[in-house]
């Protein structure tokens, strides 16, 4: 705040504006000089390092199988209780992730918080087996 100017000439109070005067300019010229960098910063996607971090964390943890999970493992996954994790082994086989909504065993919310993070592998059959099914079916 500059301080007012009376009619009889005070040498403390005209330096004391000059100074106010030159740290307001000072601050604002910092402002405008600094604005850019915060912008640019803020609106650029993260760099190459950063993006391949990620994207290895991602590809680093491996999905966690619905069908054939632990209880431990299950209860690791965010929004997943005991009881929850007790609910999805008892409701397997699942054909695909999505059957923990439908089947009503955990939230939308939950849903969300584990669908990247869960896949729904389906048993493999081996050949032989195969043709054993198709015999058994036919007679």
């Amino acid at each position: 705040m500059l301080l007012p100017v009376n009619s009889t000439h005070n040498p403390i109070r005209s330096l004391m504006n000059k100074t106010l005067r030159k740290i307001l300019a000072l601050c604002f010229a910092a402002t405008l000089l600094a604005a850019p960098a915060v912008v640019s910063a803020q609106s650029s996607p993260p760099s190459a390092p950063a993006k391949a971090k990620s994207e290895k964390k991602a590809k680093a943890a491996p999905k966690v199988d619905l069908n054939t999970a632990t209880k431990e493992q299950l209860v690791k996954l965010p929004g997943i209780d005991e009881a929850t994790a007790d609910k999805i082994i008892a409701a397997r086989p699942f054909t695909g992730k999505g059957q923990l909504k439908s089947k009503k065993i955990v939230s939308d919310a939950t849903y969300e918080a584990i669908k990247d993070l869960t896949v729904a592998k389906q048993p493999k059959t081996s050949g032989a087996s195969k043709k054993e099914n198709k015999k058994k079916k036919t007679e």
